[in-house]
């Protein structure tokens, strides 16, 4: 399983909460499936790493995060493979997603 990867200019707690988010996840798990399915997270490192499963078990995700330089270094990758143009749909996805603003109370 060959990874794909990518530096956002993001902090890793800003990417975390991103990669975490299970509607999220479903939609990443659902394209690289070919079929809408719920998941679950069977594999964890709050903050570093997140592995998601389809509920028939037939595809895995797993996104690595490092913190570099002034972003977060992501990681993708599947099981079984898939192709790298795949993966980068979801290395789009998060680097596309802006992050909520600080409210002022």
């Amino acid at each position: 399983m060959s990874p794909v990867e990518r530096t956002l200019i993001k902090s890793p707690p800003e990417v975390w909460e991103l990669v975490e988010d299970e509607d999220r996840a479903r939609g990443w798990v659902s394209v690289l499936a070919g079929i809408e399915s719920e998941i679950e997270a069977v594999e964890r490192r709050d903050g570093e790493m997140i592995v998601w499963r389809n509920d028939d078990d037939s595809i895995e995700l797993e996104i690595a995060l490092s913190e570099k330089g002034w972003g977060t270094n992501v990681s993708v990758r599947s099981r079984p493979d898939r192709e790298d143009a795949v993966l980068e749909r979801v290395l789009e996805d998060l680097a596309a997603t802006e992050s909520q603003p600080f409210s002022r109370g």
